[in-house]
């Protein structure tokens, strides 16, 4: 994935937990290619900080790092809404910045603290763990006839995330979260298939008992006084108010809706 990067240059290489390790990080450094990624804990060799376990007993916003002394690759974990680990060979946890998030137990925004690494992650990558988040989003369930679902499913996973971000790259906006801008609203709404509305009759004319005739029509509508919940199609309506109005032996809106 880095073949393309110049040597010598300072680049910066972004990854999520599927590639990330110590010692890509430390390989790509020599190169001068600078990298920062999610981390499976299990994966960083000499790794003194807390268990998963019991770092989630922390107070949300509890940080802790260490550094290799060698390379100065620094590993940082951090307790947000679930323990997250990160690798850089260029930014560690410091400076310490403030992130909004919702707590649960309070039904409030608060405030808690965020590292530098994970701004830093965030700003490329868009999220913490991006290719869960791809595979989460557009799952796939595929049925696999004499062969280990575990094996299969991993890779169809990741190829599925790899063409969702090739086929998403270079496109002009980007779509975000929520709902859509006034802009956006505008748009629908213009393209939106307008139904013909009932334009309600005057009252003057609706009740001055004058040439209000029923006739029939071969198509039927909604009787215009019957509640909304029990409406009724009919055949029948004025001739005057060109008003669909139930006349039977059940109901007789026609005379309803002209008193």
């Amino acid at each position: 994935m880095t073949d393309t990067l110049p040597d010598g240059k300072n680049s910066k290489a972004f990854a999520d937990n599927y590639f990330s390790s110590v010692a890509l990080a430390e390989k790509l450094k020599k190169h001068q290619i600078y990298y920062i990624g999610t981390v499976k804990m299990n994966r960083v060799t000499g790794n003194k900080l807390l268990k998963p376990k019991e770092m989630k007993k922390t107070a949300r916003g509890h940080c802790v790092a260490q550094v290799e002394r060698n390379t100065n690759v620094v590993c940082v974990q951090w307790n947000d809404n679930k323990v997250v680990g990160l690798i850089s060979s260029y930014v560690g946890r410091e400076p310490m910045t403030e992130a909004r998030r919702w707590d649960k137990k309070e039904k409030k925004h608060v405030q808690i603290q965020k590292p530098k690494i994970v701004e830093e992650y965030n700003k490329f990558m868009g999220g913490i763990d991006l290719l869960n988040m791809c595979t989460n989003l557009y799952k796939r369930y595929h049925q696999e006839q004499g062969t280990d679902k575990k094996e299969v499913l991993p890779l169809r996973k990741f190829q599925a995330a790899c063409a969702y971000a090739l086929t998403s790259a270079g496109k002009g906006k980007k779509r975000t979260c929520g709902r859509p801008s006034l802009e956006e609203q505008e748009i629908l709404e213009a393209n939106r298939s307008q139904k013909k509305r009932y334009v309600g009759v005057p009252e003057d004319v609706q009740k001055d008992d004058f040439d209000h005739f029923p006739m029939y029509n071969p198509t039927r509508q909604w009787c215009k006084v019957c509640p909304t919940k029990n409406s009724a199609f009919s055949h029948i309506k004025c001739m005057k108010c060109n008003t669909h109005l139930c006349l039977n032996k059940d109901r007789n809106c026609f005379v309803k809706f002209h008193k």
